[in-house]
């Protein structure tokens, strides 16, 4: 069998694969100067052939080298393209991909319905390069197919000693049963493809009924203006469109790109995969929608987190708050989905905010959390272009979606579940210029606008999409927030000594067995700083003195915040006032508290704070 004019035939399709690498290689500057890796040789001589390399790379043996030479007569340039290989992970298709499943169809006798035994080695390995093929695409890609959908998805490959009907790579959608974006080559081509799953289960359920799915489908698809040069392809022989001879489930179809064998020289897949696959991403979000539509309940069944009510004592208890203040903030996001805490840093805004989003949405798949700042864009939070290196380290711009997009599309997805974002220090970025359009949806829920980079693609905000903003009234005034963002959200006050934050700290210290002169400092102090700076949005706020042992004049921990985060702040409040920073102090600010330095000959306990000594000592 060794002899055999079928394993020669097989051993022809391996240099052609090998030269459309080597092609690639030579246009790689950095990769002429690679370094050759030993290990990369055998991984690559097996992607390449479908057979295991015999001996040891480093030892270039006898054998090992003709097993090289077969394909390439410069072994050492076969080892340097497989070590560029292994550290660029190229991406290409070629037609010899095409030939080989030619060559595997050639054995096949429709009337026996059975193989030409001779031929079994030679199919053997031809189907195990296939499947190299295969799982080095499939793994390789995974993450960019993730982006591109915008949506999880999983990966099906086929195992190294199946014998395909033609080269598939699938990355399924888990939550609908069948439902992937493939690639498929066969005899014929190639297509970058949506396939459509079998339907729910509880609607089409039962030998045969899955036509159903695949008809419903296809009247959606009239609906909508499809890419001229994408197309429904028949698997199997079916009615449903064009017939690219595809095996798979009887009377099924898939939706996508076909492309003939011709094309697919040195096609790069990378970047057919980010032009095809976002033009497909509509198609699948429609099917999706469709799928949800017949299995939700059709009442709908509301959100599926455990009620408020389960969960809102405990967290007014671990937060220090009234449960009351919880549910007025649930309340006012029920009625505008948006609101925003404001207040001098340190008063817990953000701390309080994750922590009902957790409430909120308990699955961190819904919840998102993003902090603005002066730089930040339309096209960091929204969508936008972003620069990749592509092969050959060449510069290539491809349509991102940000964070706001994502967890917006998954909300749609999931109506009966609520999805929270937060928005950290929203106040330090060009509003108009990071929210854009957008702006309109905060307050027109129902609407939708046309985003700027998507133009013939409508967008909303999911009414279960709720936002909660933070806003640092030290680093710019509220005042100064654009009247129309005002009308969108409601503003929720974090002030340390008013409205639900009052005596937050001082029911923290005595939780915390700390002692409550520490409270009464802070008041003192952020009184009088409310007084000489006009107002309550530059004080001290209580989170930094929610630390334990900060009462213990032992542990040194208040003196050692009130130097290096309370110092610094009042000096850049009075930094033309030396008199007055005096006054804040640790040495002064703390007088009433502390007594005054002991002599050296003082015994110890002469040292203590005012309020650790005996009342009757006197």
């Amino acid at each position: 069998m060794a002899d055999s004019n079928y394993e020669q035939q097989e051993q022809d399709y391996r240099r052609p694969w090998y030269e459309a690498h080597l092609r690639r290689f030579k246009l790689d500057r950095e990769a002429v100067e690679a370094r050759t890796q030993w290990h990369s040789t055998a991984t690559f001589f097996e992607f390449i052939t479908g057979r295991d390399l015999p001996g040891d790379p480093s030892e270039r043996s006898e054998t090992y080298l003709n097993q090289i030479r077969d394909i390439d007569e410069n072994h050492e340039r076969f080892e340097q393209v497989a070590s560029w290989w292994e550290k660029h992970n190229p991406i290409l298709l070629d037609p010899v991909l095409v030939e080989r499943f030619e060559f595997r169809l050639g054995f096949w006798d429709e009337s026996s319905r059975k193989w030409d035994p001779e031929s079994e080695l030679a199919r053997m390995a031809n189907a195990r390069a296939l499947n190299s093929v295969a799982q080095h695409i499939g793994h390789t890609l995974l993450g960019e197919v993730r982006e591109l959908l915008e949506r999880e998805v999983t990966l099906e490959i086929p195992s190294r000693g199946q014998r395909p009907w033609h080269l598939q790579v699938q990355w399924p959608v888990p939550e609908q049963y069948g439902g992937a974006l493939q690639l498929l080559i066969n005899n014929r081509g190639a297509t970058i493809c949506l396939r459509p799953g079998i339907g729910p289960p509880d609607r089409y359920g039962g030998k045969g009924t899955e036509k159903r799915w695949y008809r419903e489908i296809i009247e959606t698809m009239s609906e909508w203006e499809k890419p001229d040069d994408f197309e429904v392809i028949n698997v199997s022989g079916d009615k449903f469109g064009q017939d690219h001879n595809l095996y798979g489930r009887m009377g099924s179809f898939v939706y996508g790109k076909w492309y003939d064998k011709e094309e697919l020289t040195d096609l790069d897949l990378r970047s057919e995969l980010q032009t095809v696959v976002p033009q497909l991403r509509p198609a699948l979000d429609k099917w999706m929608d469709l799928y949800s539509g017949v299995t939700s309940p059709p009442n709908g069944s509301g959100p599926t987190d455990p009620p408020l009510d389960d969960t809102i004592d405990q967290l007014a208890e671990d937060l220090f708050v009234d449960r009351g203040f919880l549910k007025e903030i649930v309340g006012l996001l029920e009625d505008k989905s948006q609101v925003i805490f404001y207040g001098p840093p340190g008063t817990g805004k953000t701390f309080l905010a994750k922590r009902l989003a957790e409430c909120l949405a308990a699955d961190d798949s819904r919840r998102a959390l993003v902090q603005f700042h002066p730089s930040m864009s339309y096209e960091d939070f929204f969508e936008g272009y972003r620069p990749q290196t592509g092969d050959g380290g060449a510069m290539t711009y491809k349509l991102t979606s940000g964070p706001l997009r994502r967890i917006a599309r998954r909300a749609a997805r999931n109506p009966d579940e609520r999805h929270v974002m937060i928005i950290d220090e929203i106040n330090r970025a060009n509003l108009p210029k990071v929210l854009g359009e957008l702006l309109f949806l905060l307050e027109y829920r129902d609407d939708t606008v046309l985003p700027l980079y998507r133009p013939a693609e409508p967008f909303g905000l999911p009414p279960n999409l709720w936002f909660i903003g933070t806003m640092n009234t030290a680093d710019r005034s509220i005042a100064l927030i654009d009247a129309a963002l005002r009308r969108r959200f409601h503003f929720v006050p974090f002030f340390p000594h008013q409205g639900p934050m009052e005596g937050l700290l001082e029911r923290w210290l005595r939780a915390n067995g700390e002692k409550q002169w520490v409270g009464e400092l802070v008041a003192k102090v952020n009184g009088k700083l409310s007084e000489l700076l006009g107002g309550p949005h530059l004080q001290l706020g209580h989170s930094h003195f929610m630390k334990p042992g900060i009462s213990d004049h032992r542990t040194g921990r208040l003196e050692m915040v009130w130097r290096y985060t309370v110092e610094p702040f009042i000096e850049e409040q009075f930094f033309d006032d030396p008199d007055r920073v005096r006054e804040f102090r640790w040495e002064e600010a703390s007088k009433p508290h502390v007594a005054a330095p002991s002599p050296p000959d003082a015994s110890p306990a002469d040292s203590q704070f005012d309020e650790d000594k005996d009342p009757e000592a006197d």
